[in-house]
């Protein structure tokens, strides 16, 4: 992929977002008391799994150029929408933590930001090889 940017790192920056997501679930679990967990877990998990999916070989991916960019788009735009959310309901319903603090449960939520840098600087790369190879 060039500039530093290969795909074992993609792949690992995906991680944060399976541990962000387990963060976003149990901050998500007092807040909609009627979504049975497993669901809950398995939608939060979308963007980890799109990420862990395009990312898992080394070779390029057998998808095109922007579809793979768009692979790595989404996921983060979805991530963060997600974040955004549970701060606004929880802002909203004041719901008290099921385990533990919520500075803890937040912690985990945010470590799976730590992925967006090389997703995104990833993004951009494609972006430019996109626009000088004319594709």
């Amino acid at each position: 992929m060039g500039s530093g940017v290969t795909m074992s790192k993609l792949h690992v920056a995906g991680w944060g977002f399976f541990v962000g997501a387990f963060g976003q679930a149990i901050y998500l679990g007092p807040l909609l008391p009627r979504v049975p967990g497993p669901i809950l877990f398995g939608v939060l998990y979308v963007p980890w799994l799109t990420i862990y999916i395009t990312t898992f070989a080394t070779v390029p991916p057998p998808i095109g150029v922007r579809a793979f960019r768009l692979c790595l788009l989404c996921p983060v735009c979805a991530y963060g929408l997600v974040c955004i959310l549970i701060e606004i309901l929880h802002f909203i319903l004041h719901v008290p933590p099921l385990h533990g603090s919520f500075m803890l449960i937040r912690a985990i939520m945010y470590f799976g930001c730590l992925g967006f840098r090389p997703l995104l600087r990833a993004y951009l790369f494609l972006r430019r090889y996109e626009s000088k190879a004319g594709i």
